[in-house]
């Protein structure tokens, strides 16, 4: 059965009391990516796995949330700057 991109969900599920968490993903991605680690590392489980999704049990301390760093004005500006510049000099190369 193929499922739409939509469809095609990744849940993470942990308590409060328990030290480990379990992911249900369809990402080919993560999938691969846990698969991975799970041969590496005692402490990535692999619980079921199909052509569709997998499901892994992981350390709950691995679930992180963290937003995208923010840069300064300062450095905003400077990266303009050197854009600038190597703009001008790649059209006077021409």
């Amino acid at each position: 059965m193929d499922l739409s991109k939509y469809e095609q969900e990744t849940i993470i599920n942990y308590n409060e009391e328990e030290r480990t968490a379990s992911v249900y993903t369809h990402s080919r991605k993560l999938r691969s990516k846990l698969s991975k680690i799970a041969m590496e590392n005692s402490d990535c489980q692999i619980l079921k796995e199909t052509d569709e999704h997998s499901e892994f049990i992981v350390p709950k301390k691995w679930i992180k949330v963290s937003p995208p760093k923010k840069m300064s004005a300062e450095s905003l500006a400077r990266m303009s700057e050197l854009g600038k510049q190597r703009m001008r000099e790649l059209h006077n190369k021409r």
